[in-house]
């Protein structure tokens, strides 16, 4: 595991996750109404490139841009940093066993709190107004939880997402977990999935608009259509 974490163990009790991490901003981010790491508005974009059929240049690729958009977007701001650790990794890949602690050696010098899961999942049904209705099912999260509030150089976040962009483009070092940042001082976060693209988001349009303003081009253009009418909205708002 990391260097400096403490684990909380929750063996007979399942926990809520959003719960969790709320309770743990409460704890990291006292006095500041903060109650969760994701925001009101958000946007994605393509990372490794359409028909760039290259492992390294995907990878070099992905993580240039990555990191211009986490640049603008948090910049070397103090973050609070969640991460989802499951039990196979992302793929259930076997290799993928022997490279489960490179994202903890690169957090070694950085305290974080580890929650053991698993974390209990209720889905419903919504209505039209998106009020819930019916519960369907119950499930349950099958992972681990770290979250700390620490300061990432921008070298430390480089090779992070370097990490998850190489984990399906076989690259050497590469990372299972999912990693999300959250930046308190501007209510705004970022998460890269794999190779192909990356969410940011925000808690208001304002902290968005010169990004999209600026890496317009990068948007992916699945979701263009939805991310124009967003900034549109916002203009006649």
């Amino acid at each position: 595991g990391y260097n400096t974490f403490y684990a909380i163990k929750t063996n007979s009790l399942l926990l809520k996750m959003k719960q969790t991490i709320r309770e743990e901003l409460n704890r990291l981010l006292p006095n500041t109404g903060i109650e969760s790491i994701f925001g009101n508005f958000s946007m994605r974009f393509e990372l490794g490139g359409e028909g760039n059929s290259d492992s390294s240049k995907r990878i070099e690729q992905a993580t240039e841009r990555g990191l211009e958009i986490y640049n603008q977007l948090i910049g070397e701001n103090e973050i609070v940093i969640v991460v989802e650790e499951w039990e196979d990794g992302f793929m259930n890949m076997e290799e993928e066993k022997v490279n489960e602690n490179y994202l903890h050696k690169l957090l070694k010098n950085h305290t974080l709190k580890r929650i053991k899961g698993p974390f209990e999942q209720t889905y419903y049904e919504e209505d039209s107004n998106g009020k819930k209705i019916e519960k369907i099912f119950e499930d349950k999260l099958e992972c681990d939880l770290s979250i700390g509030k620490i300061m990432l150089s921008i070298n430390e976040v480089k090779t992070i997402i370097k990490g998850i962009a190489s984990l399906e483009m076989g690259g050497e070092d590469f990372i299972t977990q999912r990693v999300y940042f959250f930046c308190p001082k501007n209510n705004t976060g970022f998460n890269i999935y794999d190779d192909r693209g990356c969410d940011i988001w925000s808690k208001s349009i304002k902290e968005l608009k010169p990004i999209y303003k600026n890496l317009n081009s990068w948007i992916l253009d699945y979701n263009r259509s939805e991310i124009d009418d967003m900034f549109r909205l916002e203009k006649t708002a």
